[in-house]
């Protein structure tokens, strides 16, 4: 394994190299493992600041190089890909991306999950209320 972090130029060759989708040259796995790396390095970092700030939610350092990777696979046909081959730092974009895609699964997931959980105890609180009689005062049994 090499010890160096990766330079912008070399970055920039794993995304061409990614480009094609489906028809994308089969990628060794030392090489998959090496982005995972300096994904872990370079992006992991700066992602978990920025969402522990945002939503209050600490993440793993290798769960973010793997969402990175995908990330970066996914964006293989799109207009992402194009950023990340011809902005002057992409690493910092590859950064913005990971955020904004655990923002929202934090949000679909996790946020979702504590908002249902504050609206089930409303409803608790409103069922364990004492009956109101006919007459509009509470009922007395």
């Amino acid at each position: 394994m090499n010890d160096s972090l990766w330079d912008d130029r070399r970055f920039r060759a794993f995304v061409a190299e990614r480009g094609g989708g489906f028809f994308a040259p089969e990628l060794a796995e030392d090489e998959r493992e090496e982005f995972v790396r300096q994904a872990e390095l370079r992006v992991a970092p700066e992602v978990q600041r920025r969402l522990l700030r945002r939503v209050g939610s600490t993440v793993d350092a290798r769960g973010v190089a793997l969402v990175a990777f995908d990330v970066v696979d996914e964006s293989s046909l799109d207009r992402r890909r194009t950023w990340l081959l011809a902005c002057a730092d992409p690493w910092a974009f590859l950064t913005d991306l990971v955020v904004r895609e655990l923002v929202a699964a934090y949000d679909e997931t996790v946020k979702a999950d504590e908002e249902d959980e504050a609206q089930l105890a409303g409803i608790i609180a409103a069922g364990s209320r004492r009956a109101i009689a006919s007459g509009g005062a509470p009922d007395e049994g």
